[in-house]
């Protein structure tokens, strides 16, 4: 698994060159984020057990990149989100490497474990200044982003810890058919329109509240500032320029290794169709 684990890695990494590059071309921002902001950092690269990449653009630059990124990919890279496919069940964009294919662990034994080795774009919006208001804005999110989780019940990930009391309301709510009460696209869309609304630049508080950790992602938005360098496989990536304090946010004592217990992968099944190099337009 480790020699299949790098395979993939490296074919992840291809698709961060490939993001790198547009950007450049299209003078567009970008940071590494979560676990690969850490990998960086800590590893200089991958947490070794590690398989996924997390990228963050400024609503404005992520907006562009949707946008514009189709004219630089070869045949089998593709971008999707619930914008560009209506059965896509996720609110993040990914680009995704159809050469590669993956059996994603938390949806095992259901019609969706199979999927295709990506790379997650996030857009990192803002937030209302006021503490009220913000709280007020974070409900707002929260709740549709629920109301989506349960329209897909059969992907709400299990093995995630939670409090007594979201397990109990899971329990309750997943025997309920959301999925014929609500449209999920149409809840995807309004969330979008919601988290639109609040600006990076004009905000105290941003981030990138649709990722894994919700409210602990919106940081203070000087935190990401103007991007900074990490070495990363050996090339120099762009991260938040507040990296030690970013990473202590998100992790507390980030340079510590966790329990061997805790070093999960997402993906089982590494299967790879073709493997052609990826050049760069």
């Amino acid at each position: 698994m480790k020699t299949e684990l790098r395979v993939l890695q490296m074919e992840e990494f291809k698709i961060m060159k490939l993001v790198k590059h547009i950007c450049d071309k299209e003078n567009l921002s970008f940071y590494m984020i979560g676990g690969t902001l850490l990998g960086a950092v800590r590893h200089k690269g991958f947490i070794p057990w590690d398989d996924d990449v997390d990228l963050a653009m400024p609503r404005e630059d992520y907006e562009k990149f949707l946008k514009v990124s189709g004219d630089y990919f070869p045949n089998n890279i593709f971008l999707q989100n619930f914008r560009t496919d209506p059965d896509y069940r996720y609110f993040i964009t990914r680009i995704l490497n159809k050469n590669i294919l993956v059996d994603e662990r938390r949806f095992k034994n259901t019609d969706t474990s199979q999927a295709y080795a990506a790379v997650d774009i996030f857009p990192i919006d803002g937030s209302p200044d006021s503490k009220i208001l913000r709280k007020i804005y974070y409900g707002r999110v929260l709740l549709r982003r629920y109301l989506i989780s349960l329209c897909y019940r059969d992907t709400i990930d299990s093995e995630r810890k939670r409090s007594k009391l979201e397990r109990a309301a899971l329990v309750i709510l997943t025997k309920i058919p959301f999925e014929k009460i609500f449209a999920p696209n149409g809840i995807k869309e309004n969330l979008d329109k919601l988290l639109i609304k609040n600006k990076m630049e004009d905000s105290i508080c941003s981030g990138t509240i649709m990722g894994a950790y919700r409210l602990r992602e919106m940081v203070p938005t000087n935190m990401f500032g103007t991007p900074r360098y990490y070495d990363f496989e050996g090339e120099k990536f762009p991260g938040p320029e507040l990296a030690d304090e970013y990473l202590t946010h998100m992790y507390g004592d980030y340079m510590k290794l966790p329990p061997i217990a805790n070093q999960k992968t997402h993906y089982d099944n590494i299967k790879i169709i073709q493997n052609p190099p990826l050049t760069l337009p």
